[in-house]
């Protein structure tokens, strides 16, 4: 099957958006199916307007690069234009405006969804393209829709989309880049980490809404324990990095922002990651964070803040140490728990989890299998 995946990310981004989308079609193709992305790209030139990667091809739309943000609302001839000129079998979306430019293809569509709102910015955007989306499941055109969580999936049931069109399938890890455990004194060695302490270690990004100011606190609790903060902006790395100067707290470490195949490194470098968050994350009752699933492929103890999306796939003492969103206390407790105990079942229960059931390629096999079965 030839299938077409639309996206509206361009391709110098680091977002885990993109990270997610590349390792979704290097699955579909690993599946015996030929795939191409169609992204954009602010520099095409003619010999890498189409790119080789992991087994599927990158077809590269060109950008105007004073439109900025406004290129995605002007490329629907050049998106009817890849689809006259690849023919797929299949269309896969994760943008409800990439829909609205591909309905009149008549081509089947796999709808992914990480949100339950369409458009942050405008409610009538939003409002138009639930209803586009509602519309394109009673006619068919949509064969299928992705959630990334059970908390999405049921809100969208509720929304009016029937339960057979409809699946739940968290995100995942691509299993080659982990299955190499290369312990932690090699990996520290790698990264020019000392062995002669417990290393913590964030991973992610350094938004105000990701209780950075909580892992400082840390450090500052922890004197004895190394801390890792490994992510950007880098401005805001800078920043956090000057704010704990300033309290005196010389045992955190601000990485900046990485190549995302450098990031096992880190994680197996680790004895504790932290996944933590705040209420004010936009995406936070409805999300399945990428950093979870590679977290718990390194085998090392998670301690996370317990929101119910992260508890569909973390389980407090079993596979992970949760504790309650936001609250300082109970993550110190949690992390002093984590260095002074044994608890080093936890992360490889995580790593058997994430291996038997969110690898990429198991999640696309699910994914197709539910329209070979419609």
């Amino acid at each position: 099957m030839r299938i077409l995946y639309l996206h509206n990310i361009d391709i110098s981004s680091e977002q885990a958006n993109l990270i997610q989308v590349f390792s979704m079609c290097k699955a579909f193709s690993q599946l015996g199916n030929e795939v191409i992305l169609s992204i954009p790209g602010y520099e095409v030139s003619p010999n890498k307007k189409i790119i080789n990667q992991d087994g599927f091809k990158i077809l590269l739309r060109k950008q105007n690069p004073y439109l900025g943000k406004f290129n995605k609302y002007l490329c629907k001839f050049q998106i009817r234009r890849v689809i006259k000129n690849i023919k797929p079998d299949l269309l896969y979306l994760r943008s409800p405006l990439l829909l609205s430019q591909t309905i009149n293809s008549q081509l089947p569509i796999i709808m992914e969804l990480h949100n339950n709102k369409l458009h942050l910015g405008y409610k009538i955007l939003d409002n138009h393209w639930e209803k586009l989306i509602k519309k394109c499941v009673r006619d068919k055109s949509i064969k299928l829709i992705v959630c990334i969580s059970k908390a999405l999936t049921e809100y969208w049931i509720q929304k009016g989309i029937p339960r057979k069109s409809i699946i739940t399938e968290h995100d995942g890890i691509d299993i080659e880049k982990f299955t190499n455990d290369v312990g932690k004194q090699k990996a520290r060695e790698m990264l020019g980490i000392s062995t002669q302490k417990s290393v913590i270690t964030y991973l992610g990004r350094l938004y105000e809404d990701r209780r950075i100011d909580d892992i400082i606190a840390l450090a500052k609790s922890f004197k004895d324990t190394s801390f890792y903060v490994v992510g950007g902006p880098n401005d805001q790395a800078k920043k956090y990095h000057t704010l704990a100067i300033e309290d005196g707290i010389d045992n955190i470490s601000f990485i900046g922002q990485i190549p995302h195949k450098d990031t096992p490194k880190y994680l197996f470098a680790s004895d504790i990651l932290l996944a933590l968050w705040s209420k004010d994350v936009p995406t936070i009752n409805f999300c399945s964070p990428l950093k979870v699933f590679e977290y718990m492929a390194s085998g090392r103890t998670i301690v996370a803040y317990g929101f119910p999306t992260i508890r569909e796939v973390l389980n407090n003492k079993k596979n992970a140490l949760l504790v309650e969103p936001e609250s300082i206390e109970e993550l110190k407790n949690a992390v002093d728990y984590a260095l002074k105990e044994d608890v080093s079942f936890l992360g490889r229960n995580a790593r058997n989890d994430v291996f038997e059931n969110y690898s990429w390629i198991d999640r696309a096999k699910r994914i197709l299998e539910n329209i070979k079965c419609e």
